[in-house]
Order: C-alpha cells, then structure tokens, then sequence
C-alpha cells in the first residue's frame, strides 16, 4: 500500500485537527446551553446581546468623568458613571434624566396607547431586571387581559437608590404626564445595606447613599496616587469596552460558549475597575465642609434604632407610592429584592460567594434588617 505525498498528508493532518476543533466547540457549545438551561437560565443571543449594549454604555460613561469619591466606607457602588446632582432625588443619572420630558411624546399618543407600559422602579438589581426586559415581557405576554398588547418596559431604576428617592421619583414622573400600565417597585436591599452604612458613616439614613451624591460635591485631589488610581479605572473601562465592542461587532451573544468567556473576561475588567475605586473611596475620607454639609440631622448610633427607623421609611414610601397609583387606577406591585446575605431567599453559588463579598456594615443591615422588612411587607 502506497503512502500519501507529503504534502498530501500534511493537508490531510490540518483537515482533521481543523475538524476535530470543530467539532470539539460545536460540543462545548451544546455542552454549555445544556448547563445553562439546567441552571433555570437558558442563552438568551438577544437578551445577551442587550446586557452586552447597557454594559457598554455604561462603560462609555464612565469614560465621561472621573469619579471623586468620598466616605469613610469602601462603597464600589458609588461609582456611578454620567452621575449628576438632581434637585429632586438628590443625584441621578445624565442619561436618565434625558428621558423624564421625551417619554411625553410616547405616553397619550395613538401608538402609545396600543402597548402596555410597565415601569420599573428600585435600585441597580431592579435596572438589571429592566434592562433584560424580555424577563417581564415574557412574563406578561401570555395574559388575556393585556388583549394581544405589546410590552413596553420603562426602566427607571438606579444603582444606590432607596426609598424615599424611589417615591419621589415616581411622584415626578407622574407629575410629568407618565401614564404607565403597572408601577413594578423592586427594592429592600438598599434600604438596609446602604442605609445602615448611611449610619454608621454619620449620616441620616433617610438622606440619599453618601458614596454617591458625596462625591459630586467633595473637593478632588491632584495626588499623584489618585491619578494613578484614577488611569487604572479608566483603561479598564476602555478595555472592557473593546472586548465588548468586538463581540458586539462579531455577533458573540449568538454563541452560549463565547458569550460565557466574553462575560469573564469582561468581570476581570470590572473587578480591577472596581479595586480602583474601592482604593480611591478609601484614600478620600478626610472630612469636609462640602461632606458635613450633606450629613442630614444626627443619625441614631445604635444598629436596632437605625435599622427601626429604615424599615419605617421603606413602609411609608410604599405607602405613598401605593396611594399615587391608586389616584391613577394604575396597578403597584411591590417586591422584596432577593440577597446573597438573606439566608433562605435565593439559590446561592459558588460564583457568587466569590464575587459577591460586601461590607461589614451592608451586611448587617441586610441580616438584620430583612426580618424587619418582611414583617412591615406583611402589614402592608
């Protein structure tokens, strides 16, 4: 029997590596929709695809400005990019309050009025829940009494806000001319976690997060540490915005496997971004007359008094909004947010217990303050 030439046997060799690689990522990617459906989260390529355009715009505006931070707590949270002073919710975010007048010329209108709008409300969990919208949408679709309505879904969460901020906020859009369907208010968290780090920080628990809205007023330092922490924030957004911008441009969210590296690639990124910060948080903690000024009255020093006093705003901010819909015929659905640090509440994985690591003060009020705010649900 006769051997192939050389060059015969050379093609042949690259032909089954090439195959035998082929066939090996059409495995790992069936491999991986089939993990993730076990999950309870099958690959979305649009839901992905939309997360990877939010993360992206996210990350093109923290390219806009640098972040002065300030507190005496390590708060990665407070790093909230496009982040401006609002005479209404204390801070809000540029490209949100784009929207507040635009929304008028959708809601009245013919076209308008042929789908069913649902506005979002909460914290930065809440603006995820929006930003994947499919996730209501889906949910809704199949309800005879939306009678074939599209589903439009309003997203008007931010990252660090509690109540009162949610009501408030509410109460302006509808002052606004908003005519939403249903008001879905998703929070809790913020409430106990930041408002206790509020607190224990030495300020009011009512007064907005002081790692966010304080760092729009505090006085920035030119030492060169903080440049360098400031470089190292910016080109980890610039990296991850390439890396996004490539899978966008290659259409990557339409594979489960790629969109799985992408997401970790894009979290090494994030995380350096946010040890940035946390460095840049802690190194601001001198105390100003800017940083006094935004304190509110003396909060309680004692845990149980603050965490009593937190669950009472939550309740009547509720109310309140509870009250607003109602004086519109517009349904209110209120959800307590479910947390890595309220045990019992969510299905909790490995990834998480290795991401998910927060504050000790966060983490009190969470453990003790979860109870309160399921007692005052069920009141409500």
């Amino acid at each position: 029997m006769s051997r192939l030439p050389f060059r015969s046997r050379i093609k042949r060799g690259i032909a089954l590596a090439l195959a035998a690689a082929l066939a090996t990522l059409v495995l790992a990617e069936v491999g991986a929709r089939i993990v993730m459906r076990a999950k309870g989260r099958p690959h979305s390529a649009w839901r992905t695809a939309q997360v990877n355009a939010n993360t992206r715009h996210w990350l093109a505006n923290s390219q806009d400005r640098g972040p002065t931070l300030a507190g005496k707590e390590a708060d990665t949270s407070a790093v909230v990019p496009g982040q401006v002073l609002s005479p209404f919710v204390g801070v809000d975010q540029s490209w949100s309050m784009d929207g507040y007048v635009e929304m008028l010329n959708w809601f009245g209108t013919e076209v308008g009025a042929e789908w069913y709008d649902v506005l979002v409300l909460g914290g930065s969990v809440a603006g995820q829940l929006a930003a994947n919208g499919e996730t209501i949408e889906q949910e809704l679709a199949g309800d005879p009494r939306l009678q074939g309505r599209r589903v439009r879904v309003h997203n008007q969460a931010r990252g660090g806000f509690k109540a009162p901020q949610t009501s408030i906020l509410a109460g302006l859009l509808f002052e606004l001319g908003w005519q939403p369907d249903v008001v879905l208010l998703v929070d809790g968290f913020n409430e106990v976690a930041i408002g206790n780090s509020n607190r224990a920080n030495g300020t009011h628990p009512l007064y907005p997060s002081l790692g966010h809205w304080a760092s729009l007023i505090s006085r920035s330092s030119a030492d060169p540490e903080d440049l360098a922490l400031r470089v190292e924030m910016v080109l980890q957004a610039r990296k991850a915005t390439g890396l996004l911008d490539t899978a966008l441009k290659l259409r990557l969210h339409y594979s489960a496997l790629a969109s799985q590296l992408v997401e970790g690639l894009l979290r090494r990124s994030k995380g350096r971004y946010a040890q940035a910060a946390q460095r840049l948080t802690e190194r601001n903690t001198d105390e100003t007359e800017e940083l006094a000024a935004v304190r509110g009255p003396p909060p309680p020093t004692d845990c149980a008094a603050g965490l009593a006093f937190i669950t009472k705003i939550w309740a009547e901010s509720s109310v309140n909004l509870a009250a607003m819909c109602r004086a519109r015929g517009v349904p209110f659905v209120h959800v307590l947010q479910p947390t890595l640090y309220d045990e019992g509440s969510k299905p909790i994985t490995r990834q998480e217990l290795d991401t998910g690591p927060i504050s000790e003060h966060w983490k009190e009020g969470v453990v003790l303050g979860y109870p309160l705010l399921r007692e005052a649900g069920r009141q409500l």
